[in-house]
C-alpha cells in the first residue's frame, strides 16, 4: 500500500504538482535543485488545502487572512 501511495503521489506531483511547486530555501540548504519526497507531499497537501478553500466561497475582510493561515498551515514540514 505504501509503494501505491508513493508511487500515486510522485507520479501527480511529475504529471501537475511540479507547476505549484514553491521550494522552500533553507539557510544550511542552497545546493537543493530537485523535490524530494517530503517536498512533494507539501505540495500536494497545498494544492488540496488550497481546492477546498476555493470551493467554500469565502468572501469578505477576513478571507484573505484565513487563505494565507491555511497556506502556512500546509507548509509546516511533514
Amino acid at each position: 500500500m505504501a509503494m501505491l501511495l508513493y508511487s500515486l503521489i510522485v507520479i501527480w506531483f511529475v504529471e501537475h504538482g511540479h507547476a505549484a511547486y514553491r521550494p522552500i530555501t533553507r539557510p544550511w540548504y542552497l545546493t537543493k535543485e530537485h523535490a524530494s519526497f517530503a517536498d512533494m507531499l507539501v505540495t500536494l497537501r497545498s494544492e488540496s488545502a488550497r481546492e477546498q478553500m476555493s470551493t467554500l466561497g469565502l468572501t469578505g475582510p477576513g478571507s484573505r487572512k484565513i487563505n494565507q493561515i491555511v497556506e502556512h498551515l500546509t507548509q509546516l514540514a511533514v
